[in-house]
């Protein structure tokens, strides 16, 4: 009877996880098809991105304790989809300015994009301690669920092996834009 018992609660856990792998795998996939759609860029608005973001970087070159211009090459360069640019102008603004709840966020928007969960929790988290405006806070909620749940690399191991590369369109980003400082 106790064996019974016992491979009833196993298979009983087993469900629930089951069910719980379903459900996150839902909820993931819901997201990232969100995401896709949003990144779509048509020829002519890529091209003009591109041609904004090598203006900015040369107005970065030229003053680069400009935060403005550094976000908005940081925006530009996360929506063409260059998401190494976009760490590392806002990496640098964190130089200038430690205390940037709205870079924090999309610092963790970003490393979230790139499969990088724990990089992402620990800037969300950053920027939830700076107790940061209603509308930062309302973005880290769009992402802390996920970003709690997965592991790194399992999404985008997940994406790669059972739908093929697309990994260059999942932004990760609801709105596929920075926020505004």
């Amino acid at each position: 009877m106790n064996a019974s018992r016992e491979r009833h609660r196993t298979r009983s856990r087993h469900a629930q996880f089951f069910l719980r792998c379903c459900a996150l795998a839902l909820l993931a996939t819901l997201f990232i098809i969100r995401i896709a759609a949003a990144q779509a860029l048509s020829g002519d608005e890529r091209t003009r991105l591109e041609a904004r973001k090598d203006a900015l970087f040369q107005q970065m070159l030229h003053n680069p304790a400009n935060l403005d211009v550094t976000f908005a090459y940081a925006d530009v360069s996360a929506r063409l989809g260059d998401y190494e640019a976009a760490v590392s102008a806002l990496d640098r603004m964190l130089l200038f300015n430690p205390s940037l709840p709205r870079v924090d966020l999309e610092l963790g928007a970003l490393y979230f994009r790139m499969g990088s969960y724990d990089l992402a929790r620990d800037y969300f988290g950053r920027a939830l301690a700076a107790n940061p405006p209603t509308e930062v806070r309302a973005r880290i909620d769009e992402y802390d669920p996920l970003a709690k749940t997965l592991p790194d690399g399992c999404l985008t191991n997940w994406l790669l092996s059972s739908t093929g590369p697309i990994g260059d369109r999942i932004s990760g980003d609801p709105g596929a834009t920075l926020a505004s400082l």
